[in-house]
């Protein structure tokens, strides 16, 4: 008998519209009648399926999920904290100075927010995916007691306005977001040779995310 059913969001407990099928509801509802504890696995942050975990009534002090790519396990009322994975200033500096060699940019998963040092079409999408505000801020400004538990390598052009319509297709997209990049390397993350092995290696940056 199986215990637990752990379920990602998109690509797998969603449809192509962002929807809960009325078949997947109907099945977790049976899971759960006998017994079976179900929890939500997701790359996004926690209110980023918090009207997900409405519909499924699993907003509650016994119910669990783990978010920002398996950083952070916690209840689903947000009331209790099982594990957290953070990100130290450390690891900024050195994803800073790489996106700096590398001509791209990042975001950080914090609490309740998006920070990145500037504005791009990808961190304006994701935070409207994740419901939560875009700040705009340098990395030298942020805080040692600032939550960092995820970052995501943005290589960004004008060439993957396709690729991003299609990776937020929900959210209405604003291409005047995107602008050229004279050196924009479109194998950069295709081919992960091109990166250094420090960071591929190390263990620290598994909730790295490199996108698109």
């Amino acid at each position: 008998m199986y215990k637990l059913l752990v379920l990602d969001m998109d690509g797998t407990l969603l449809n192509n519209k962002k929807k809960i099928s009325q078949i997947n509801k109907n099945a977790l509802k049976a899971a759960s009648n006998k017994g079976i504890k179900i929890a939500i696995c997701t790359g996004r942050l926690i209110e980023g399926i918090t009207n997900y975990l409405e519909e499924l009534n699993m907003v509650s002090p016994n119910n669990y999920c783990i978010t920002n790519s398996g950083a952070l396990i916690q209840n689903t009322n947000q009331t209790k904290t099982i594990k957290c994975n953070s990100l130290s200033l450390d690891d900024l500096n050195y994803i800073n100075d790489l996106c700096d060699d590398y001509n791209i940019t990042y975001n950080i998963f914090s609490k309740n927010s998006i920070l990145s040092p500037k504005e791009s079409a990808f961190n304006s999408l994701d935070s409207a995916a994740n419901n939560v505000p875009l700040k705009i801020i340098e990395h030298k400004n942020i805080k040692e007691n600032t939550l960092m538990t995820k970052f995501t390598l943005i290589n960004e052009d004008k060439s993957i306005k396709e690729n991003l319509k299609n990776a937020f297709h929900s959210i209405k997209f604003n291409s005047s977001k995107l602008i050229s990049n004279k050196n924009y390397n479109i194998n950069l993350f295709d081919n992960t040779t091109y990166l250094p092995k420090k960071l591929l290696r190390s263990t620290r940056f598994l909730k790295l995310h490199l996108l698109p």
